[in-house]
């Protein structure tokens, strides 16, 4: 299984570390009254956090709390690594941008699968090679990362059947194949799947042929997890295995890429250790 900072929550442009790019999905609409000219970096990463946030509670609540918990926590753990990544120098991202971003997020629905330009990737002044920590700093748009740093250097984007990078990261909707070779398109309910496919986020590929099914529930660290009774029950803030829930591993804690625990949101294994991307 990939860890879990490449399968957990892909944000609606913040591809400023090892997160995949993807379009959120809801019905409601923004409350805020901020124009992207007067928004400040944490009222705008405020406000696409809780656009975001609510509109997957609306739209995939399992996958939601299957990977962040609730939706307070969700926007929290959002917020707090938009503020992280915007305050970077060289960053092509901005609080415009930001909040641009969150209207046009807040006003999806569940069905709209469209790409809004107001959520592009949004590119900065780091040429291939150098030093990063968040895909906005980069001229090309991507921070590839390692296996051996909290450091990422700015490169060219894994392509569509290209190798995926040591940390499973790929370029825009594309995703890491559950062997972890290529990039691969993330595949939809019912299309079949298999170890150089793999499902979109909150999807499990399963059965005989096996296929891409949806998440039905979702259970807590030591609980049962895999087919239950006829449901997809995937773990929170964990992964299953061996059919037992275990708990993703917090910043600084011990992680195993391989055999896990793996890494919650917005952190990655280095050397054995959950860190977030940083460079000094």
């Amino acid at each position: 299984m990939a860890p879990a900072f490449v399968r957990v929550l892909v944000l609606p442009f913040l591809t400023l570390g090892p997160i995949a790019l993807a379009v959120a999905c809801g019905g409601s609409t923004s409350t805020s009254t901020t124009t992207p000219d007067t928004a400040t970096i944490a009222q705008a990463c405020d406000d696409e956090a809780q656009a975001y946030c609510h509109q997957l509670a609306g739209c995939d609540g399992v996958y939601l709390a299957q990977e962040l918990g609730s939706e307070a926590d969700c926007e929290t753990s959002y917020a707090d690594y938009c503020n992280d990544r915007l305050a970077l120098p060289g960053n092509g991202n901005d609080a415009a941008h930001t909040e641009s971003c969150a209207q046009a997020t807040a006003g999806r629905s569940c069905s709209d699968t469209s790409s809004s330009s107001a959520c592009d990737q949004p590119t900065g002044v780091v040429p291939d090679g150098g030093s990063c920590a968040a895909a906005g700093q980069c001229q090309s748009g991507f921070c590839a990362f390692s296996t051996t740093s909290s450091c990422g250097t700015c490169a060219d984007a894994p392509g569509e059947g290209d190798a995926c990078t040591p940390t499973y990261q790929c370029g825009s909707k594309l995703t890491c194949s559950s062997d972890h070779t290529r990039c691969v398109a993330p595949l939809g309910v019912g299309e079949s799947c298999g170890a150089a496919s793999r499902c979109a986020d909150g999807l499990r590929c399963q059965g005989t042929p096996a296929v891409c099914a949806k998440l039905d529930s979702t259970a807590a660290p030591g609980a049962a997890c895999g087919i239950l009774d006829g449901e997809n029950v995937a773990c929170t803030d964990g992964s299953c295995n061996g059919g037992t829930c275990v708990a993703n591993a917090k910043l600084g804690a011990a992680c195993d890429r391989t055999e896990g625990p793996f890494c919650g949101y917005s952190t990655y294994c280095v050397n054995g250790t959950c860190v977030r991307p940083a460079c000094m």
